[in-house]
């Protein structure tokens, strides 16, 4: 018996506190990896909503859009319009020029051409150009 004593653990009391230190060991590296992933994904979070970031992505959104209206018919090279879309076309129901425009459809304005262009990105189709007047700051398209 003493023998016994004098050997130490048995293998079985290894074999557990092996397991043991692996699991813990496994939960660290986890719990490691999902606090890194939570720290980029809230860096990422944060960035996207910053003002810089939402000016950028309207300004390539704002080139997508000349690109494909550049390829339906010839636009300035000179002058790099205003981008805007239509939110609320009930709002715009008495002018006209938005009779066929509908909620989504993109509204180009070259302010030195004094021109407008109606485009519905999802149709590729240019709904309506026409000429717009200044005044007093307002932007207000005419057929």
């Amino acid at each position: 018996m003493t023998d016994e004593m004098e050997q130490g653990p048995t293998p079985t009391k290894k074999k557990r506190f092996g397991k043991k230190i692996v699991g813990f060991l496994l939960f660290i590296v986890v719990l490691g990896l999902a606090a890194t992933s939570g720290y980029y994904y809230y860096q990422y979070q944060k960035l996207s909503k910053s003002p810089v970031a939402t000016q950028v992505q309207a300004e390539e959104e704002a080139q997508r859009m000349i690109k494909a209206v550049g390829k339906l018919m010839l636009l300035p090279k000179d002058e790099n319009p205003t981008v805007a879309t239509v939110t609320d076309i009930e709002k715009l129901k008495d002018q006209p020029f938005f009779k066929d425009a509908k909620n989504g459809n993109k509204v180009l304005i070259y302010s030195n051409l004094k021109q407008v262009i109606v485009y519905d990105p999802d149709a590729n189709l240019i709904i309506n150009v026409g000429s717009v007047n200044f005044t007093d700051d307002q932007k207000q398209p005419t057929e």
